[in-house]
């Protein structure tokens, strides 16, 4: 209670009953969110191990934080479940809408988890929450080695940003998860992820962005030979990722996790 700035005890038991009620407002929620999970894996083989274990861990879960470890194939499902369960089952507080942050890494099973869970919280969750507090937002990286973990992280997401735009303009709104998972299903079996790959190595260039007009014929020449189904499924995920260029990205980096 020392955080607490005031000398009156009255008001300090107050706010201290006030996060009582609050942490164990907070804790049903979670246990409540943790069966639904839980009763939900039993619909997907995916989610167990030979051994008929279920492939989640959780490091952490107190406070207002929670942070799980799950297959990379079923991260995005697994925040997208979080989010829309926030929501459906109208997470709040004395009145108020809960909103959550998040961070989600992609990364080996045998990466550092120590350095791995200090990158969810301080680099990405942390990124979501200063962009607004006031929405379901969070931020993701793809690490492809140990390095990217250490060193200049913020650089390293820099150059990683379309050109000229700030890394927080990637962070995305999480009640758009399962919308993104379905789209994706019916787009990227038939998009060709050779032009996807290179039109991201020409995003991330100085000399971008191109004018309207080249927007445009990008766009046409991504839809070139796209069956009905799935050239409406890209008009409908790219707004739920952030549209323009940052459409691009997300579809290049998360590829083999969205299907």
């Amino acid at each position: 209670m020392t955080e607490i700035p005031s000398t009156n005890p009255a008001r300090v038991v107050h706010r201290y009953d006030a996060q009582k009620v609050l942490d164990k407002t907070l804790q049903d929620y979670r246990k409540n969110l943790l069966k639904d999970l839980i009763f939900n894996m039993k619909k997907d083989d995916l989610w167990f191990t030979d051994d008929n274990e279920r492939r989640i861990e959780t490091l952490l879960w107190g406070g207002d934080e929670i942070i799980w470890v799950v297959p990379a194939w079923k991260g995005l499902e697994t925040l997208g479940f979080f989010y829309n369960q926030t929501i459906k089952k109208n997470w709040n507080y004395e009145g108020a809408e809960l909103r959550h942050a998040a961070g989600l890494v992609f990364c080996h099973h045998n990466a550092p988890i120590h350095r791995i869970t200090h990158l969810v919280k301080y680099k990405l969750a942390e990124k979501a929450k200063e962009k607004d507090r006031k929405q379901n937002l969070f931020a993701y990286e793809v690490l492809e080695s140990f390095d990217h973990v250490s060193g200049d992280f913020e650089d390293y997401r820099n150059k990683r940003s379309p050109a000229g735009a700030r890394p927080d303009s990637l962070i995305l709104n999480g009640e758009n998860i399962q919308n993104v998972l379905t789209e994706a299903t019916k787009l990227l079996p038939h998009l060709s992820r050779r032009k996807l790959h290179k039109l991201t190595h020409k995003i991330i260039k100085p000399d971008w962005p191109p004018t309207a007009e080249e927007r445009n014929d990008i766009y046409s020449s991504m839809k070139e030979g796209l069956p009905p189904t799935a050239s409406t499924a890209l008009d409908n995920i790219k707004p739920l990722l952030g549209g323009e260029d940052a459409c691009w990205l997300h579809l290049s980096a998360l590829w083999d996790y969205l299907v």
